[in-house]
């Protein structure tokens, strides 16, 4: 069952941002502390035990990102948060280590990978309008390949869907961003 899965498109609504999560570090944070009016961000929700189309998604963002040109490192920023709330921070510090390693460069990308409750993870994905379902045979999570950018103000700005990320596309959508 499929109901309910997919990207109901919020543009122009602020994501919820008073929630507190924890970094792939350890650090607990408020996701408001990533929207200070400083950078846009893109924003992905998956989970690394995925068998189906996290892994090709997060290295489709990585790959975009490695190829965009245009924008500084410091101009932008990527937002992973996991859609479960069973991953500690050793898996996200891995995977985080491993997407930023394919983005490669330096200074290194701004890369966040962050755990939370099942409430937190479902009042962000539900001010994204990403609707997933847990699937109890399977034990995994059905959901959308999508990923939302969102304004250095936390505006949701743009969505692309897929899991491969034109460069061009990433990087005029992150601009787009930054100007809200």
């Amino acid at each position: 069952d499929l109901s309910g899965v997919g990207v109901e498109e919020r543009l122009g609504e602020r994501l919820e941002t008073d929630v507190k999560l924890t970094t792939h570090d350890g650090r607990q944070v408020s996701l408001s502390d990533y929207f200070d009016g400083t950078r846009p961000a893109l924003i992905t929700m998956n989970y690394v035990k995925c068998a189906t189309i996290c892994g090709a998604q997060l290295a489709g963002v990585a790959a975009g990102l490695a190829d965009m040109g245009g924008l500084d490192r410091d101009q932008f920023q990527v937002i992973t948060i996991a859609l479960d709330p069973t991953e500690g921070i050793e898996l996200a510090a891995t995977k985080r280590e491993g997407m930023v390693g394919r983005v490669g460069g330096d200074p290194p990308v701004r890369w966040e990978y962050l755990t939370g409750t099942a409430a937190v993870r479902d009042a962000i994905a539900s001010s994204l309008g990403f609707g997933f379902r847990y699937d109890e045979d399977t034990q995994q999570y059905a959901h959308p390949g999508a990923v939302a950018l969102v304004s250095p103000d936390g505006v949701i700005t743009r969505y692309l869907n897929g899991v491969l990320f034109d460069p061009e596309d990433l990087r005029l959508g992150l601009l787009e961003a930054s100007q809200g």
